[in-house]
């Protein structure tokens, strides 16, 4: 049985992305987990030190362009307004710095990925209760109640006499992205692409792409994130900003 890799659910926690449910399900897994909850402190100060640092460098920079600016007024005999005016622009943009640099700074693989990954909804399988479950139901309702473990087991049984049923292979390949199982995420989406289902097409490129950014294969990730961008789905206008941010 595979265990659960929280880094994943710990950078979602951390940047506040999860929905309700799956918020208090992380909390409930914190309680009584204390290297869980050791390691969710400790990336909370890792993030906040990398941000203290970029503050305090762009502070350092700034204070070495007011030093020369000051050295050059000296030198040139330049009237003290301007010197006024000059030091009220550095003031505002020490201040605006911190924020610019929450939003701007360069992102990882890692938080790329984290930004960018949603569950995939499902959405054909029926869910009558006068029928007996299936294996494909019982693997949906695993995976919709975030035990991606469980329902890539039964969606691997699944698929094993039902190798082509497009909608239960994106279900398993992203189940297995959710626990961090990347290879076996990653062939799922290229079955369905040589497989040609045009109906899963869009989707398996843009869970692919994330796959080879979470990854560290960026030019594939690049490949896969072109494709999407003229087709006009849903995926278009996030494989446009993705894109943007690791080219």
């Amino acid at each position: 049985m595979k265990t659960i890799d929280f880094s994943y659910f710990i950078e979602r926690y951390i940047a506040a992305e999860m929905d309700d449910s799956e918020r208090k399900w992380f909390e409930k897994e914190l309680e009584g987990n204390s290297s869980l909850q050791v390691e969710v402190k400790l990336r909370r100060k890792v993030d906040a030190g990398l941000i203290r640092h970029d503050i305090i460098d762009l502070r350092n920079k700034l204070s070495a362009i007011e030093r020369e600016r000051k050295e050059k007024l000296v030198a040139t005999g330049t009237k003290r307004s301007s010197g006024m005016r000059f030091a009220a622009a550095i003031a505002a943009l020490m201040l605006l710095g911190g924020g610019y640099l929450l939003t701007n700074r360069s992102l990882t693989n890692e938080a790329l990925y984290s930004r960018n990954f949603r569950s995939y909804q499902p959405a054909s399988v029926s869910r009558s209760a006068e029928a007996r479950p299936t294996d494909l139901q019982k693997a949906i309702e695993l995976y919709e109640r975030n035990d991606y473990v469980t329902a890539a087991s039964y969606l691997k049984s699944y698929l094993g006499s039902n190798p082509r049923e497009s909608e239960a292979i994106m279900v398993y390949g992203v189940s297995e992205m959710a626990i961090n199982n990347f290879p076996e995420a990653k062939a799922s989406f290229r079955s369905i692409l040589n497989n040609a289902d045009n109906l899963y097409i869009d989707v398996a490129q843009w869970y692919l792409a994330l796959c080879y950014v979470k990854t560290h294969e960026n030019n594939e990730a690049v490949k896969q994130l072109e494709a999407i961008i003229p087709s006009n789905s849903i995926y278009s206008e996030n494989a446009r900003k993705l894109l943007r941010k690791i080219k």
